[in-house]
């Protein structure tokens, strides 16, 4: 039986004190544990909320926790909760709002990282994974959503995760051993992965492909079932793609597989947008250049596609019956996002077309080029927001959505808003602009209360609805201030501050939420669960988008809202970025400082890799190891 280990409460104020913490031994942080039962609601909901497709064999995983809990690392149980709590009812009802369950877990997590980053493990690669994925999706602090990440990538190299030697086995490997392995594949490609959602400004993969020569994951019935696929499928441009090209776009690949590809084609769009000058490319319609290679690409890997990965509405249901259509829709998703950013960094050339600009790029590309390119955008926006509907039709988006998918609403929102204003942008679909802005702002407005980030690209996005009511800045000169502050504030932007209380409550130096006793304590009731944070902007939830006319009417609206991005010279572009921030500004503790930098001195145990992640199955679900 799961022991309930969080501290019993009586009468007397000594009964409701909150346990202390210590960070020489984590046993009294065993204590903050709830009961086995909401534990294991935030497990179902870290999968279903955000991870459909990831390393957790999640009916194992219960068992073994229900059965032998001492056994799971506390360090991944916290980090799990971590993102899971604000998904989690029981334990929002717990703490009385969702963000105070998150901090909670959160605190208590960074508290144990000093230690574990010391202990390479596949389960501490998985912590810290996950908590990167959670720091990156709620506040502004890139940085350190980078720094954890890359701990779990030093310590994927030490255990030599990244090669396929590593998960050899036997050619009548027990189920369990079968299962082990493929966890630890999952791990390291969640991580790359991470990398590639993420990835912005000078941040570069961490290893090289040609390094990595292990194939990608395994089909959901396999993993569960721990049965050996009889193929796998490969990333383009690794070791095993190169020996064995055809594993790339295999017929027969995983959805999981086919995920990964596509996350590796949003950071190679990314990358290209973020790091490289227009000026210093080639004209984007040589045959040549970076933009035709990759949109070549991009083409290509779609079209090769498994048809049940293709996005359709009936492939939807049939993914949700199967409890994967989270995973289903970020391929559609991301895909779409990667041709629209792909051109977004071009958009200044179109409005340049547009406006008869005599630019030297504008005037030497062919007939209808850069139409062609704004057309393409549009239609591509148009794509990701009609699937993100669809599947809204099924599955509330409260429920959860991984961050990136918020990401896509707003730069889809972002092209609507143009298109508005802007109708020579793409004539024949500029009717949509208005409605299908609405519907971003909508959906956007609905996560707000999910994602922290979700309030910062709302406000972002209403911002430019705002500026888009100004009537004397040109298409071009619009443009190509969007795209100056994509320089400073990376294309996530991640360095602009958002108004709402829910983000501004995710402060290292906020104060950290109080447990609330037990709701089986008959002294200390549990509250009901709150109403939905307030934020500072005074419009309402869910804005109505007035008329491109209603001038007056928008200003009132945003009369109390934050102010615009501050103006940028966009012909000063690379004149400087802001400073980065020191690792004293990220509320580390100082002793995780020293761990830190005995870790990057080389400070580290020597290690026996075995497939042992944690999940010692043989004792507990009796099967002979």
């Amino acid at each position: 039986m799961f022991r309930r280990r969080y501290p019993k409460t009586s009468g007397s104020d000594e009964g409701q004190q909150q346990p202390q913490s210590r960070r020489e031994s984590p046993a009294p942080i065993r204590d903050v544990l709830p009961p086995y039962s909401d534990v294991e609601e935030a497990l179902h909901a870290f999968r279903s909320s955000y991870f459909q497709l990831g390393f957790l064999p999640l009916a194992l995983f219960v068992e073994q926790l229900e059965r032998n809990p001492e056994s799971i690392s506390l360090f991944l149980l916290l980090s799990i909760l971590t993102v899971s709590a604000r998904f989690a009812p029981s334990l929002v009802k717990r703490f009385g709002d969702a963000q105070a369950a998150t901090e909670f877990y959160r605190q208590k997590a960074r508290e144990m990282m000093g230690a574990e980053m010391l202990r390479p493990s596949v389960q501490n690669c998985q912590a810290f994974f996950i908590l990167s994925a959670h720091e990156w999706g709620s506040s502004s602090a890139d940085l350190e959503s980078a720094m954890l990440v890359g701990i779990a990538h030093r310590m994927c190299g030490m255990l030599c995760l990244h090669k396929e030697s590593t998960y050899s086995l036997p050619p009548n490997a027990p189920a369990a051993h079968i299962i082990q392995a493929e966890v630890a594949r999952r791990t390291f490609w969640l991580i790359t992965s991470q990398e590639d959602l993420t990835c912005g400004r000078s941040r570069q993969a961490p290893f090289n492909l040609s390094d990595i020569d292990v194939f990608l994951p395994c089909s959901e019935d396999d993993f569960a079932f721990g049965l050996v696929p009889k193929e796998r499928a490969s990333l383009m441009g690794t070791r095993s793609a190169i020996d064995s090209p055809e594993t790339v776009h295999l017929a027969s690949r995983s959805l999981f597989a086919t995920m990964l590809q596509c996350h590796h084609n949003w950071g190679k769009v990314a990358r290209l947008t973020c790091t490289t000058e227009l000026e210093n490319r080639r004209s984007p319609w040589a045959v040549d250049s970076d933009f035709a290679i990759l949109d070549q690409e991009l083409s290509d890997w779609w079209d090769k596609l498994p048809s049940t990965h293709r996005w359709s509405p009936q492939n939807l249901r049939g993914m949700r019956t199967q409890g994967l259509d989270l995973g289903y829709l970020e391929i559609t998703v991301m895909h779409h996002l990667s041709g629209i950013v792909l051109r977004r960094g071009f958009l200044g050339n179109v409005a340049g077309a547009i406006d008869q600009d005599s630019s030297e790029e504008v005037t030497q590309a062919p007939p209808h080029f850069w139409s062609n390119v704004g057309r393409e955008m549009v239609q591509g926006s148009l794509n990701l927001i009609e699937a993100v509907e669809e599947f809204c039709t099924l599955r509330s988006p409260k429920l959860g959505v991984p961050p990136i998918l918020i990401f896509a609403i707003y730069v889809v929102g972002t092209v609507f808003s143009y298109l508005s204003r802007w109708p020579k942008f793409c004539p024949e679909l500029a009717s949509q602009a208005a409605p299908k802005l609405q519907s971003c702002l909508h959906v956007l407005s609905e996560l707000r209360e999910v994602w922290p980030m979700a309030d910062c690209w709302h406000d972002v996005l209403f911002n430019s609805v705002a500026e888009s009511t100004n009537a004397s800045k040109g298409f071009k000169a619009a443009a190509l201030l969007d795209q100056s502050r994509d320089k400073i504030d990376g294309i996530y932007r991640h360095s602009g501050q958002s108004t709402s209380s829910l983000a501004t409550s995710l402060s290292p130096n906020a104060a950290s939420p109080q447990l609330l006793p037990s709701p089986s304590s008959a002294s200390a009731p549990t509250p009901p669960i709150p109403s939905p944070i307030p934020v500072s902007l005074s419009t309402p939830s869910n804005p109505t988008l007035p008329s491109l006319g209603s001038t007056d009417l928008l200003h009132q609206a945003l009369s109390a809202g934050p102010p615009p991005v501050p103006g940028y010279d966009p012909w000063a572009a690379g004149s400087g970025l802001p400073p980065m921030h020191s690792l004293t500004d990220l509320g580390f503790t100082p002793g995780f400082e020293n761990d830190l930098l005995a870790f990057t001195q080389g400070g580290l145990p020597s290690l026996n890799f075995n497939y042992d992640v944690g999940l010692d199955w043989s004792a507990d679900l009796g099967m002979n190891m």
